[in-house]
């Protein structure tokens, strides 16, 4: 008999503070005044933790932080089935303003059951007294053991970052950099330069951004900045490596390795915009040093790089206006960039200088 009822994906946000958990009371349909876990569906080509941050933002007006995977819970209700994808999460900021919700509790763990729960979300509690009661998330010795290899096993792996050869040359000239390095020289850069910011910023959240950015190229491979066919494809190719790599890692690891990733593609923070400035500066920095010698042997132009960086002053004015000033018109007056804008008989002035 074929299997009509309706299926629902679900994620939900375990909201921990210390020992305490935040629940919240339907105030409409058909479940109102029952107790849940605040979340919603997630829509078709969505990512879980997009979903999750999306409708945490919708109902309580607060981003929160994706620390760890609890758990997926499998519950028919009467006229459709859930999946319910639960994450242990983190207020990051915000104050958790009810605006659809009619009222909330922070409950301990031995007051996690004085409401009434939905049915799903109450299989969910007995994961959670067990979690925290025993201060681990459930693990067994030897599925620590397996959580030891995997990581071990994913640190192997990202040792082929060092063989992804980039467009830059290192400046001495005489050969490219590799990924790894690359993302080295961006860490150390952000330690020092990070006084530069536009925004207030976490640091140590800008180098974790910058170490893991370009993880995802020893699937994906390098997208040269100046390859029209291979910018086409390279979001949907990197997506693809993401959900690869990070899916090696233990699931809570996976979740704030792709979380950073997600963020720094997405821009969406004042870390992320940081870190993309520190991305465009530092090949600037090494065009500059080596007399713009990859841009020479391409024939680059004015107006690619320029279009390239179109974002670069988002997460720093200075260091834009530094790289605009030191790196870029030098190697226009020298001949080293060709300057495609000269058609509008501007100065050079006006061109740079945006």
């Amino acid at each position: 008999m074929e299997d009509t009822m309706k299926r629902i994906e679900v994620v939900a946000a375990v909201i921990r503070a210390g020992d305490m958990i935040f629940a919240t009371q339907r105030g409409y349909g058909e479940f109102k005044d029952r107790w849940e876990f605040p979340g919603g569906k997630v829509e078709p080509g969505e990512d879980r933790i997009h979903a999750l941050r999306r409708e945490i933002m919708e109902e309580l007006d607060t981003e929160v932080s994706v620390d760890s995977f609890l758990c997926t819970v499998d519950y028919d209700y009467p006229s459709f089935h859930i999946t319910l994808h639960c994450y242990i999460c983190s207020v990051e900021s915000g104050s958790l303003v009810l605006k659809e919700h009619m009222s909330a509790r922070w409950l301990s763990v031995d007051s996690l059951r004085s409401v009434d729960w939905l049915p799903a979300d109450l299989e969910v509690i007995s994961i959670i007294e067990d979690v925290m009661q025993k201060g681990v998330r459930g693990q067994k010795e030897g599925e620590a053991s397996r959580r030891l290899s995997q990581i071990v096993d994913f640190c192997r792996l990202i040792d082929k970052e060092k063989f992804i050869e980039r467009r830059t040359y290192l400046t001495d000239g005489q050969r490219l950099e590799n990924d790894a390095e690359h993302a080295w020289h961006l860490a150390v850069m952000a330690l020092l330069l990070s006084e530069y910011s536009s925004e207030k910023i976490d640091l140590l959240k800008v180098v974790s951004i910058v170490l893991i950015h370009d993880l995802v190229e020893i699937y994906a491979g390098d997208t040269f900045a100046y390859d029209a066919e291979g910018l086409k494809t390279q979001k949907e190719r990197e997506t693809a490596a993401a959900d690869r790599l990070f899916g090696l890692l233990p699931e809570d690891l996976a979740v704030k390795f792709r979380g950073l990733w997600d963020e720094f593609e997405e821009g969406v923070s004042p870390e992320a915009r940081f870190a993309h400035t520190l991305d465009n500066f530092q090949p600037l920095m090494l065009q500059a040093a080596t007399d713009g010698k990859a841009w020479r042997e391409g024939g680059r132009r004015l107006g690619e790089v320029l279009r390239r960086n179109a974002h670069t002053a988002e997460g720093s004015p200075s260091l834009w206006n530094y790289a605009v000033e030191n790196f870029i018109r030098p190697q226009i007056d020298r001949g080293h960039l060709r300057d495609d804008l000269s058609i509008n008989e501007k100065s050079t002035e006006d061109k740079v200088g945006f």
